[in-house]
Order: structure tokens, then C-alpha cells, then sequence
């Protein structure tokens, strides 16, 4: 109890890997019992705790140069928490390789993820819920269904890399 006492804030990991690609109604499952159960423990203390999810945005950055997630796995780990009503999401990946990924990174942060991030916020993927609920079972149809085809307009190579700035990259999956 002494650590949860001295607790700032709640910081939950929500990554998903390349094994989990081919469900992604259990990649939901996961990731929305993970934010629940922070959103629980956070509104026993008084003054709620901010809980903060740790994800990424690639599937295995240390073994592959581009393995971007997809737009279903970006709605999952994104748009999700964002309605679950987290206050914020922290994005994490790895160094390795920094030297092929590093303009492959930044134009994909720039041009694609950015602008998704800022639609986000701007409630174009659905409302933030501020109002806890730990009964409530989001839907992915709901949540991500109706959006996937609005990720994709960021760009027909959102999640491949196949321009210019990858021929010096390592092969992905």
C-alpha cells in the first residue's frame, strides 16, 4: 500500500505485439480491461488519480525497421483510452536501429500520426467519457468500426513504408 499511497498518477502498459495482429477483438479486450482496471484504482483515491497508458506505435522496433501498427491497433490503442477518458497516453518505442529508423520515424510522427493525434483530440474519432463507468463495455464496432476507413486517409502508405525515405531500411515483416 505504500507505493499506491505515494502514487502521482496510474501508468498502465497497453502494447500490443505482432502475435496479437491477427485478433484484434481480443487486442480490444485487452487493452479496455487494462485502461478499466486503471480507471478503477484511480477513482478510489480522493482526489482521482491521472492515469497515463504507456503504448506504442510500432509492433517489434528493435527486430524490424517499419512495423507501424495498423489502423485497427491504432484505434485500439488510441482512440480507445482516449473515450475510456485517460488523460493522456505516453508513446515509447526503442533506440535500436535509430540510425535506419530515425527519417522513417519522424515521417510518420509529421505526416501521419501527428494529424491522426490531432483528430483525436479534436473529437473526430468520438467523445472523451469523463464520466468513470467500470460497468461499461465498449464495443469495437462501435469504438473502432466506423472510423477505420477515416485513419487510412492519412496517407495510402500510413502503415507501409514504402517511399523514399526507406531505401536505406532494413526489410519489416
Amino acid at each position: 500500500m505504500y507505493i499506491y499511497s505515494a502514487s502521482q498518477a496510474l501508468y498502465p502498459s497497453i502494447y500490443l505485439n505482432l502475435k496479437e495482429r491477427s485478433d484484434k477483438e481480443r487486442s480490444f479486450r485487452y487493452v479496455q480491461a487494462i485502461v478499466a482496471e486503471a480507471q478503477r484504482i484511480a477513482h478510489k483515491r480522493k482526489p482521482r488519480l491521472p492515469v497515463y497508458a504507456y503504448t506504442k506505435i510500432e509492433y517489434d522496433p528493435r527486430n524490424y525497421n517499419c512495423s507501424f501498427y495498423d489502423p485497427q491497433d491504432l484505434c485500439t490503442t488510441i482512440v480507445l483510452p482516449y473515450r475510456m477518458g485517460v488523460d493522456g497516453i505516453i508513446l515509447w518505442s526503442s533506440s535500436n536501429g535509430m540510425t535506419y529508423r530515425c527519417k522513417i520515424l519522424t515521417n510518420f510522427l509529421e505526416e501521419k500520426l501527428g494529424p491522426f493525434l490531432k483528430d483525436v483530440v479534436d473529437g473526430k474519432y468520438g467523445e472523451r467519457d469523463s464520466d468513470y463507468n467500470d460497468k461499461k463495455m465498449w464495443d469495437y464496432d462501435e469504438v473502432c468500426g466506423p472510423y477505420i476507413s477515416n485513419i487510412t486517409h492519412y496517407g495510402s502508405s500510413f502503415f507501409i513504408c514504402n517511399d523514399d525515405t526507406t531505401t536505406t531500411a532494413r526489410p519489416g515483416p
